[in-house]
């Protein structure tokens, strides 16, 4: 369609029974998209930016060098939750059939055959948020076409409730069989309630999140710029909006974003979790997940704790630790070693 934005990087990234989901967007420009854009930045690997507590000073100092990664860093988007569906269009105004030709189109397909997805209403709870809440509901039509015999991969049609926008999606070949993994956040170093965090699996795929903190004291504790667990109050603002009412300063701002972490890529070969894409591009090149003692650039280690196949313990680089609740696993297994 005209004026369609081909260029931003979507990433949607979901377990198969649990719901539990993490979106990731990059727009152009942005210097965590790929490894290529964060060297071009300047910017060093830093495994320790998982603890989503900031930026290093030398990567903020790279960043306010070259005019517009700043803004472009605010303008970045993520979220993650739970997906819940409902079979047909359950909307009341029915605006996405209605008004969007190709969704119509494929729910009229998809009622002569079931080699697709038919026609449902997709309701995403936004856990967490990487721009302030819109305080609005995120409600979509969806219907596919025909899924590939061979490889899974399907064309999603995706419409608003009130048919104010349409998204055209792409399921990645092999990702529909699994593996599935969906972990979510209980504590962090030792506190329940401090952060909400979602970390998913789809075949070789993998996205993990961490929102900001809820409370000023596991802000202070986790040494966070003071202030950063009032964004999500910030409703109706974009997080420029938001950052700049909280300092003038882009250091700062910068901090302020950086207090939110999303973080995607796929384990490859040698079962090594490499981070392809993330809101903080320090982790761009990293491995997510596996030995602190004999891998470079490993952000973190599994151990299992002894609530036994409930919950996981996740060991940051730097000591600091995460214990995870098993919310999905299918066809394969943790510790992560």
């Amino acid at each position: 369609e005209a004026g369609a934005d081909r260029s931003t990087l979507v990433l949607w990234t979901q377990s198969a029974s649990s719901g539990v989901y993490v979106d990731i967007r990059l727009p152009v420009g942005s210097p965590g998209r790929s490894i290529e854009e964060a060297q071009k930045a300047g910017i060093v690997p830093r495994p320790s930016a998982i603890a989503a507590n900031g930026f290093s000073n030398n990567a903020k100092e790279r960043l306010q060098q070259q005019g517009g990664l700043v803004d472009i860093i605010l303008r970045q988007k993520s979220f993650s939750g739970e997906l819940v569906f409902k079979v047909g269009d359950t909307t009341s105004s029915g605006e996405a059939v209605k008004k969007d030709r190709i969704l119509a189109e494929l729910a009229a397909e998809r009622e002569t055959d079931s080699k697709g997805l038919s026609l449902c209403t997709c309701f995403w709870r936004r856990d967490i948020d990487y721009q302030p809440p819109s305080g609005g509901l995120d409600i979509g039509v969806c219907a596919s076409d025909q899924v590939a015999e061979d490889d899974g991969s399907v064309l999603l049609r995706e419409t608003g409730d009130d048919a104010s926008y349409a998204e055209g999606w792409f399921r990645l070949p092999h990702t529909d069989k699994g593996p599935f993994m969906a972990l979510e956040l209980l504590e962090e170093d030792g506190k329940t309630g401090s952060r909400v965090g979602y970390w998913v699996r789809a075949g070789t795929r993998f996205a993990y999140s961490i929102g900001r903190p809820n409370t000023p004291e596991a802000e202070s504790a986790l040494k966070m710029y003071k202030g950063s667990h009032s964004i999500s109050g910030c409703v109706g603002k974009v997080l420029s909006e938001a950052v700049s009412s909280m300092s003038g300063n882009p250091s700062e701002m910068l901090d302020i974003a950086a207090t939110y972490l999303c973080a995607c890529g796929e384990i490859n070969s040698e079962q090594t979790w490499i981070i392809n894409h993330s809101t903080n591009p320090e982790l761009v090149g990293c491995s997510m997940v596996g030995s602190l003692e004999k891998q470079n650039l490993c952000c973190s280690q599994i151990t299992p704790t002894d609530d036994g196949a409930e919950e996981v313990e996740q060991v940051l680089v730097g000591g600091l630790k995460r214990r995870w609740k098993i919310v999905e696993l299918n066809g394969c297994s943790l510790p992560i070693v």
